[in-house]
């Protein structure tokens, strides 16, 4: 709906000239506010709190999706940056207690176990799954 896309503008407006952003990185930085945006709306209905902190979030996992991409022989284009970063938030999500607890705080602080899911291939199952099944045993 065209009313729910106005605020989301004006969030977004609001959050950039509030978060620390180079005039470079600003297209990047807005592509990425958006991107979570729309992911969380699709998945919980609603659209997340927004604040200052959320925004150097957002930054940091700009950075440490470009070093993981750099390491990898990949460009970090904006595209390239943009859809790693739905597939980030894809991984993040197929795990239950960062689906429980969808911050991007969250998402930061985890950001190594996040991405190594993607590279060993384990989508869903993790650590604590194998501990729980030895629980219940």
């Amino acid at each position: 709906n065209d009313n729910a896309n106005e605020n989301l503008k004006e969030n977004e407006n609001d959050i950039i000239t509030e978060t620390e952003v180079s005039e470079h990185e600003k297209p990047l930085f807005k592509n990425f506010v958006e991107i979570w945006f729309k992911f969380h709306f699709q998945k919980y209905e609603f659209k997340p709190a927004f604040k200052a902190i959320d925004g150097k979030k957002i930054n940091s996992i700009i950075k440490k999706l470009n070093t993981v991409s750099t390491e990898r022989g990949f460009e970090f284009t904006d595209n390239v940056a943009e859809q790693a970063f739905l597939k980030f938030l894809t991984l993040a999500y197929s795990d239950d207690w960062l689906k429980a607890n969808f911050e991007l705080s969250n998402l930061d602080s985890k950001f190594n176990s996040i991405i190594q899911k993607s590279t060993n291939g384990a989508t869903k199952s993790n650590p604590n799954d194998k501990l729980r099944e030895k629980f219940n045993s």
